[in-house]
């Protein structure tokens, strides 16, 4: 029931420019097992393993130039200890999370996770009862949320795909924070 709007113009999504400072860095290779990462960088993947977690301490910046896989209940958490912490991360590949992965669950704080994804960035995967905080930018990208999926914050992509029992919860604070494409502000809302 309701009102249905229709877009007066194709909504033009401007594609992610990977910041100069962090192209031109060398490799680290990959980001794999237990962590704690205080500096930015550029890396090939990351791969986790089962219950594997990185954690990052301060202002963080990555760049991955390829996949980002997390396996059952790896996680990636934003030590709040610190007076200015964050994580952004730009990305070339995929993303796919497994059951119980996490991404910013440490802080639940939206606005201090980013995701990117530039135009080679075409699959976002997030696998049974994953939850995640955070802003997801990736103009190109399919994304499929699977069973028991919790979002705080906000996501745009190519394509969205809800399955079972997904949820997006949008987060209000996400009006007052800038990111690459401006502010994340309701235009319409509709239950």
């Amino acid at each position: 029931s309701g009102d249905i709007y229709a877009q007066t113009s194709e909504a033009v999504l401007p594609s992610v420019t990977v910041p100069a400072h962090l192209q031109n860095m060398s490799s680290q290779g990959s980001l794999e097992n237990n962590q704690t990462i205080t500096s930015s960088g550029k890396y090939d993947a990351i791969n986790l393993d089962n219950s594997k977690t990185i954690t990052v301490q301060g202002a963080v910046e990555l760049y991955i130039t390829g996949d980002i896989d997390l396996g059952n209940s790896a996680k990636i958490e934003l030590d709040d200890s610190y007076s200015d912490f964050s994580l952004t991360i730009y990305l070339d590949g995929s993303l796919i999370t497994k059951n119980s992965s996490e991404l910013n669950n440490n802080t639940e704080i939206p606005s201090k996770f980013k995701l990117y994804g530039t135009d080679s960035c075409t699959q976002l995967d997030f696998r049974n009862s994953a939850t995640i905080y955070g802003v997801i930018y990736a103009p190109q990208a399919d994304v499929v949320y699977h069973n028991s999926i919790d979002i705080y914050g906000s996501v745009i992509g190519k394509t969205m795909d809800f399955k079972n029992s997904t949820k997006l919860h949008y987060d209000a604070s996400l009006r007052d924070t800038q990111t690459e494409i401006g502010s994340m502000e309701i235009d319409r809302w509709k239950e």
